[in-house]
């Protein structure tokens, strides 16, 4: 579609219907302003639109202050020694045995402080599992493991596992201002 149709169709006043926010993929037509690509009388429809349309008024004025925080920003040096640095540490990183680098990418901080403890977890259960073998009464045993539950053991185990919640939850604020550091 040419630029000038779509400023005469997109825009207020004449022949004009509706705003270039209303065509579809029709929003490049402000970016094209800024760039002083449109022709004179477009960017005049364009700027006449714009004193009517409170939304393209607003899309033009946040592309004048990107395009002039652009003009004034001036990327930091790079130190001279970037390239090898940089070389070097990606020599480190392939020097790695290829499980650290697969633990690198599966652990990430927050969860390697869980590592011992989900250890620990697997090998009670086991423990538990290997000791108590599934015997033909097991749904007897069952039955008598129900009717001994202690309320006030339970309330305690609510309380731990509250306890490690809080916990848990300290130690990824921990490691997000350790990240942002």
């Amino acid at each position: 579609m040419h630029i000038g149709n779509s400023v005469a169709n997109g825009l207020p006043g004449g022949d004009f219907h509706k705003c270039p926010l209303q065509l579809d993929g029709e929003t490049g037509i402000f970016l094209k302003w800024m760039e002083g690509s449109l022709s004179p009388e477009e960017s005049a429809l364009l700027e006449r639109h714009a004193g009517l349309c409170p939304a393209c008024r607003s899309i033009m004025q946040e592309h004048q202050a990107v395009w002039s925080a652009l003009d004034v920003w001036e990327p930091g040096e790079v130190s001279p020694d970037f390239n090898r640095n940089l070389y070097a540490a990606i020599d480190r990183e392939r020097r790695l045995p290829w499980w650290k680098r697969a633990l690198a990418w599966v652990s990430p901080l927050p969860v390697r402080p869980a590592v011992p403890l989900a250890t620990s977890c697997l090998l009670l259960l086991a423990v538990l599992l290997f000791q108590s073998p599934v015997s033909p009464d097991f749904k007897t045993k069952q039955a008598g493991i129900y009717e001994r539950v202690d309320v006030e053991q339970v309330d305690r185990s609510l309380d731990d596992l509250n306890l490690l919640r809080e916990l848990h939850e300290e130690l990824k604020l921990e490691s997000a201002a350790a990240e942002n550091l």
